[in-house]
């Protein structure tokens, strides 16, 4: 593929994107957290690393009801994310998003 190929190609997804309307979210904050602000992590390959393949010992095995038959997955929680996570929540109001359906995003946060 030529440079200027590339070039056309990237300039008419930028063009399009100039179209793409903002969203304006509120979400309600507890009363807990009143005064605090707002930390969004993304829990999938920021917190944990999810696999249908257990690569240690350490995994957690949870079930999936995403389809039937349900689905066995395995957890990896990362290097400090525990603890990162303890201590920001004295200072902030943890957020976790997904873009993952929401039975699997409630099964690791519970």
């Amino acid at each position: 593929m030529s440079l200027d190929v590339l070039r056309a190609n990237y300039s008419n997804k930028l063009h399009k994107a100039k179209f793409i309307k903002r969203a304006n979210l509120s979400l309600p904050c507890s009363s807990k957290n009143s005064g605090k602000k707002t930390l969004v992590l993304d829990m999938d390959e920021t917190l944990i690393h999810c696999s249908l393949e257990r690569k240690s010992s350490d995994d957690i095995e949870i079930t999936i009801d995403i389809e039937e038959p349900m689905d066995k997955a395995y957890v990896s929680i990362r290097p400090y994310a525990i603890s990162f996570l303890k201590r920001a929540r004295k200072h902030f109001e943890i957020i976790a998003f997904t873009a993952s359906d929401r039975s699997y995003a409630d099964v690791i946060l519970d």
